[in-house]
């Protein structure tokens, strides 16, 4: 028992190691679930459910907004959907989200918090609607589901290719144990 929990705590310290410090996330860094459009502006779209989050890549050109990608990457990627409400002006409150495993998730006392990127790293809570976000090249927008109105809202988690050399170095220290655990019995 006293192997596992050193185990466990050399992988966490590794892992924890491994992640950069607020650092530009690029797209070879991420999983990425679909994509949609064509132009030579790229942004991401973040959607998290809180056990699972999904990374979308949108290309453009010219002026788009965060609620023209949701729209034309609902429209493009098959099973991503969502529900809106326009109060004009570009405040688009999103309502639910759906994909993969996860039906229509939201409405009644939960709700999607909007959050806003330059680098896929640093997070601020959206000071205006999808609508009313202008999208810029590398821009990233986040949702992140919140279970109740009394909740704090999570910052959007973004789907990362984990990072080889601490994969590979776990899995030696997991194998050295597993090896020593069979030797004594």
């Amino acid at each position: 028992m006293r192997r596992l929990r050193l185990c466990a705590a050399i992988a966490a310290a590794l892992v924890l190691s491994a992640l950069p410090a607020a650092q530009a996330i690029s797209l070879s860094d991420l999983i990425v679930s679909g994509s949609a459009g064509a132009g030579s502006s790229t942004s991401y779209l973040v959607v998290d459910f809180g056990p699972d989050s999904y990374a979308f890549v949108y290309y453009y050109d010219g002026a788009k907004t965060g609620f023209d990608m949701l729209q034309d990457l609902s429209a493009a990627v098959p099973g991503l959907q969502f529900t809106y409400t326009d109060y004009g002006g570009g405040s688009i409150f999103v309502n639910t989200f759906a994909y993969g495993p996860y039906p229509a998730t939201g409405g009644g006392t939960t709700w999607w918090s909007y959050w806003l990127s330059d680098n896929g790293s640093d997070w601020s809570f959206a000071p205006v609607g999808a609508g009313g976000r202008v999208l810029a090249d590398g821009s990233w927008d986040g949702w992140s589901f919140v279970p109740s109105f009394t909740a704090p809202a999570p910052v959007p988690d973004v789907p990362l290719i984990p990072e080889p050399a601490s994969l590979t170095v776990l899995g030696a220290l997991c194998a050295g144990w597993l090896a020593s655990a069979r030797r004594r019995a």
